[in-house]
């Protein structure tokens, strides 16, 4: 049985994000994190 919670790289393409070696996210474009509608709860340190 296949794990339905899975998601594919092609998943993540779509979005717009890539996992790096450390097994973390970050953008492919690091550009398009500023074009969000949503603004950040996190503070920018």
């Amino acid at each position: 049985m296949a794990n339905k919670l899975k998601v594919k790289d092609k998943e993540y393409a779509r979005l717009g994000i890539r996992k790096n070696s450390n097994g973390d996210f970050e953008y492919i474009n690091p550009n398009d994190k500023n074009k969000s509608k949503y603004k950040s709860v996190k503070k920018e340190s």
